[in-house]
């Protein structure tokens, strides 16, 4: 049985490197930053993200991601800075992606408008030795063919740099935005295995409504698409007295798009610190093989201004963010 699902999930992994894909992550309406560039510095202070993501637990293969993000302010040029690094492991294949950001602050009517890039390169590898076929020979270890032309026997890496674009719009209590990734569609090939970067393409908007002054509601939604298929999001979380919030999250939109029901919570333990987690209940055909999903995210704000200079007119600071 395992030696079936390897087979599949090999053949997964060499048809997913033609057509790159953006991970999945199931708390992202709590870091922007992590699908738009142009949110780098809306916020006053430094601000450093980390994420653990393992999809689909119990099926072979599965997608697992870690990512890192910091970004700040920089006042005196209106503007703000940020870092982005990515690894992903799916199998027999690896990514890599590590991406610089900068963002441009304007500020308009009740809010501040940005509009920002990113660049750097994303890394990806396949390794043939992981990798089964039916008509191949696996003996003996490290003496094995595929008997493929097509599927490598060794590890294989391509770099191709990379470039997103995003515009933000935040107030008081609305904030959205619409980024593009992978503008270039960068390519690139290596003995017989290519990789593509697809564009994609990200529409979001939440908003902060207080219910009292212990509990605020904060629905979110997120539109994605490579121009081909489409998903959406929609969640609603509840915070209770600045601590401690929870929600819920549904990925689909129709009978061919429902993915899974994420529930999430998490808790601030200071001013500085906040920790959140998300458990999806896999709700497509894919549900019978895997036990769901587990995804986990800490946030530090350093509450401090790091070279003021000329201070904005507005300073936004969501009480969820």
């Amino acid at each position: 049985m395992n030696r079936i699902f390897l087979i599949i999930a090999g053949t997964f992994i060499c048809t997913y490197i033609y057509g790159q894909q953006i991970p999945q992550y199931s708390l992202e309406m709590l870091d922007p930053f992590t699908i738009n560039p142009a949110y780098a510095g809306l916020e006053p202070s430094l601000k450093m993200t980390a994420s653990i993501r393992s999809q689909w637990v119990g099926l072979p293969g599965q997608p697992r991601t870690q990512q890192v993000n910091a970004h700040m302010p920089l006042y005196i040029f209106n503007s703000g800075v940020g870092v982005r690094v990515q690894n992903e492991t799916q199998g027999a294949e690896q990514g890599v992606m590590g991406l610089l950001a900068y963002d441009y602050h304007l500020y308009l009517g009740n809010g501040v408008l940005s509009a920002g890039l990113s660049a750097g390169a994303i890394s990806r590898s396949l390794d043939g030795s992981k990798l089964l076929t039916p008509e191949g020979s696996y003996i003996e270890p490290g003496n094995f063919t595929h008997n493929d032309d097509i599927l490598p026997t060794t590890n294989i890496s391509l770099t191709i740099p990379t470039a997103n674009f995003g515009v933000y719009y935040q107030t008081e209590r609305f904030e959205g935005g619409l980024a593009i990734h992978n503008i270039n569609e960068g390519s690139a090939s290596l003995d017989g295995v290519s990789l593509r970067l697809v564009r994609h393409y990200y529409l979001s908007a939440a908003a902060n409504f207080e219910l009292s002054d212990a509990f605020v509601l904060r629905p979110s939604v997120s539109v994605k698409s490579d121009a081909t298929q489409l998903q959406t999001n929609v969640s609603m979380l509840v915070n209770y007295n600045d601590n401690i919030f929870g929600g819920a999250s549904f990925r689909g939109y129709s009978s061919s798009t429902i993915d899974a029901l994420a529930l999430i919570g998490g808790f601030t333990l200071n001013d500085k610190l906040r920790v959140a987690y998300a458990y999806d209940l896999g709700l497509s055909k894919l549900n019978n093989a895997h036990s769901g999903s587990h995804e986990i995210q800490i946030t530090y704000t350093l509450e401090q201004t790091i070279g003021k200079g000329r201070l904005p007119k507005i300073i936004y600071n969501p009480r969820f963010l």
